[in-house]
């Protein structure tokens, strides 16, 4: 492959920090479910294409589940097996390898430094990142999304040596914050300041898409 265009770029940029299955690429509400502004902009068949050819070119791994969601095996995926992806017939979900994070890397230009990856349970969260600071500063914005807030005498911070940032990226460190959550209404019909807002904007734009046009 000589160079990476918008939609392969898209394609790549989709499971940067998590994996996803191949069928969700052909759903027909496909930037909301995948929280992105703009989809891959392929018909079916410069789909398949393109995800051939990451494949091929090593960019992209494939992981069989079966019916129960049980992971299989991880294949090198034909034509044929995409296609049967997309059109349901076969579970695969697809990540990157460590030549399509670099690939990746190289044109997303990431700041590892604001990313943060989490999880968000019913009593309970998991903050992770390289800077202890900024997971700090981000606990508010649960009061927002989530109308949570944390139970601070609940937190348990460790020091990870070395990190895992995602399935396919590993960092020299970083720190994990896990602590109970309660529910609040105490900001509904709130607003966020206008400063913290446009943090969050940087914390959540922690890279660039090189073929955003948008100003």
């Amino acid at each position: 492959m000589k160079s990476l265009d918008s939609g392969k770029y898209w394609l790549l940029e989709l499971v940067c920090a998590m994996k996803f299955p191949l069928r969700i690429l052909v759903h027909e509400e496909l930037e909301m479910v995948v929280n992105k502004l703009t989809s891959h902009g392929l018909n079916c068949s410069e789909l398949v294409n393109s995800l051939h050819l990451l494949f091929e070119d090593g960019f992209l791994i494939a992981e069989v589940y079966d019916s129960l969601n049980n992971f299989s095996a991880k294949i090198n995926p034909t034509r044929q097996d995409i296609e049967n992806a997309l059109a349901g017939k076969l579970k695969i979900y697809y990540g990157l390898t460590s030549l399509g994070g670099e690939q990746w890397e190289k044109l997303a230009r990431p700041d590892w430094n604001l990313y943060i990856s989490g999880s968000l349970g019913q009593e309970e969260i998991t903050f992770s990142g390289v800077d202890r600071q900024i997971i700090e500063k981000y606990l508010p914005s649960l009061h927002y999304s989530w109308q949570a807030e944390v139970v601070f005498s609940s937190k348990e911070w460790q020091l990870l040596k070395p990190w895992q940032a995602t399935y396919w990226k590993i960092l020299p460190s970083g720190w994990q914050l896990k602590c109970k959550i309660q529910e609040t209404n105490e900001y509904i019909g709130k607003k966020m300041s206008s400063e913290y807002r446009e943090w969050l904007d940087k914390i959540e734009n922690w890279y660039t898409n090189p073929f955003d046009t948008t100003e």
